[in-house]
């Protein structure tokens, strides 16, 4: 069975003759989907807008539009049984197990399987989507039920405790705890994030438990089995455990000791020193004065060369050559002077010849 998102309508099957949608709260069918011959049915789900049906249509999904009561599409992936199908609960995606041991998750709106889940060892019997679409559960003929990551196509957990084949599992409205029952007459509680086993819950004359589900505020369980019994089981919220015991206090001693000195309460660190101030930059130097001029040398110890004489004005012309002498008047000519006893002198420098009389 299968509730829309909006609790207005349920869906359910007999597997072999017909698939029924009620209107609710009325209870009314208000379609009926006639099962043929030589298929069987064994899942129905709603998608949460209501629109479509999907159904464990022998080895292939069908999904059936439920404002025009036709079919809508044909799925076929599986090569064996379609035992279960779900949709995530923002109505995107389709899960749907067979017992071939595969899951397929498909794409609604396109039609086409988007991905695909291997690791049960037998075929899968029952599918349930974590309410924030991160998870599913699968419950398969090998006794166990996996946790699978649905973005990164992985296992989570397997979970392990069952001896027969799983039937049914259902997350509780919270997303942390899951239900599962089996052919084995247990039901059991498991923890979602750690896959830890909280609790097996035994009430059934039967083997067979066929489903289980949670009330919407996630207090009440439910468990329906082939004894035609169904169960309800109140959810406690496990108290915290008590903290840990302190040690207990040794009895006094006969001989009691001064007790030890505190231990030395390490020192603080000194505070850090306020930065030193910046060293005061120097005064500018005052620009360089001039130079005073350099002394006038003194004079030289010796007189200055003469400056030399302005060539002599030009002379009156030559005068004529003066007119020979006459004859001396006396007959003998002059004796000879006798020798000189000192070397003879040099010549004396020819002198310049005498400025000749003015005219006259």
């Amino acid at each position: 069975m299968s509730f829309s998102g909006d609790g207005s309508l349920l869906a359910s099957t007999d597997v072999y003759a017909s698939v029924y949608i009620w209107a609710m709260p009325a209870g009314q069918p208000v379609a009926r989907i006639p099962i043929e011959v030589g298929v069987q049915c064994y899942s129905v789900s709603l998608s949460p807008d209501a629109t479509l049906a999907a159904l464990a249509w022998d080895s292939r999904v069908m999904l059936w539009d439920t404002v025009t009561g036709m079919q809508a599409a044909m799925l076929s992936e599986h090569s064996m049984l379609v035992r279960a199908v779900a949709f995530s609960p923002d109505g995107t995606l389709l899960a749907s197990g067979a017992q071939d041991a595969l899951m397929f998750v498909w794409d609604v709106n396109g039609r086409v399987p988007v991905a695909l889940y291997e690791g049960h060892t037998n075929g899968l019997a029952c599918i349930a989507w974590s309410p924030d679409g991160n998870t599913i559960a699968s419950g398969a003929y090998d006794t166990t039920i996996r946790l699978w990551d649905v973005w990164g196509q992985s296992t989570l957990h397997e979970l392990r405790g069952h001896t027969s084949a799983v039937l049914s599992v259902a997350f509780s409205p919270d997303g942390m705890r899951l239900a599962s029952c089996s052919s084995d007459g247990s039901v059991r509680l498991w923890d979602v994030t750690s896959g830890r086993e909280l609790q097996t819950l035994r009430s059934h004359s039967t083997n067979f438990i066929n489903q289980v589900a949670f009330s919407t505020d996630g207090q009440l369980l439910a468990s329906a089995g082939d004894d035609t019994i169904v169960s309800l089981y109140e959810m406690i919220q496990a108290p915290p455990p008590p903290p840990p015991a302190s040690p207990p206090t040794p009895p006094p001693s006969p001989w009691p000791l001064p007790p030890p000195p505190p231990s030395p309460r390490p020192a603080s660190p000194p505070p850090p020193l306020p930065p030193s101030p910046a060293p005061p930059s120097p005064p500018p130097l005052p620009p360089p004065s001039p130079l005073p001029p350099l002394p006038a040398p003194p004079p030289p110890p010796y007189p200055p060369p003469p400056s030399p004489l302005p060539p002599p004005p030009p002379g009156p012309p030559p005068p004529h050559p003066p007119s020979p002498l006459p004859p001396s008047p006396h007959p003998h000519p002059p004796s000879p002077a006798p020798p000189s006893p000192y070397p003879p002198l040099l010549p004396p420098p020819s002198p310049s010849p005498p400025s000749p009389p003015p005219p006259s």
